[in-house]
């Protein structure tokens, strides 16, 4: 299975898992230093189309314990296309030590946003990745997880977006 196929399966499965968790976990309030309010992830998307910002309608997030492995995903249901978020990174990050974005392949944090409607997949350049994800927050009592990101990111050589001011607030599930 290639890395677009498994992200795509995993964000189908994203969506399954919200559709039954979303009621028990949209409650929650809590704020903390990344300026994003409890569960929910924001950003600037800048294309040659046009400027998006983008406002998480939902979010999940798990930190699989066995693997020190944290998933989160935002996504945001909009008329045209919608956008979905995908993160992943290990539990042994330095909380405000930036760590460059890398596709999944290649490194330890990464990435993905995809055009859910027209199925293009955004990804750091696997040769040369400009982007940035920093945890400026982690509470492994309380499961809860914060922190920006930005970079750029390539769904072909022709199809790019840049994403600024990214900010995310998600509390986990424990697995």
């Amino acid at each position: 299975m290639n890395i677009k196929t498994f992200t795509i399966a995993r964000s189908i499965a994203f969506l399954f898992a919200l559709a039954i968790f979303l009621s028990t976990f949209a409650s929650c309030k809590k704020s903390n230093d990344s300026g994003a309010p409890a569960n929910t992830v924001s950003a600037t998307l800048t294309a040659p189309t046009g400027v998006t910002t983008f406002t998480s309608a939902s979010t999940f997030g798990y930190h699989y314990k066995a693997s020190g492995e944290y998933w989160l995903e935002a996504a945001q249901v909009a008329k045209g296309d919608s956008l979905l978020f995908d993160f992943t990174f290990y539990d042994t990050v330095v909380v405000n030590k930036p760590y460059l974005i890398t596709e999944a392949a290649a490194g330890d944090v990464t990435v993905t946003l995809i055009k859910w409607n027209s199925h293009a997949i955004y990804a750091p350049d696997y040769f040369s990745p400009v982007g940035t994800l920093t945890v400026t927050s982690m509470n492994q009592t309380n499961h809860t997880i914060a922190g920006t990101f930005s970079g750029k990111f390539f769904a072909s050589a022709s199809d790019s977006v840049v994403i600024s001011n990214g900010k995310f607030n998600i509390t986990c599930l424990e697995q």
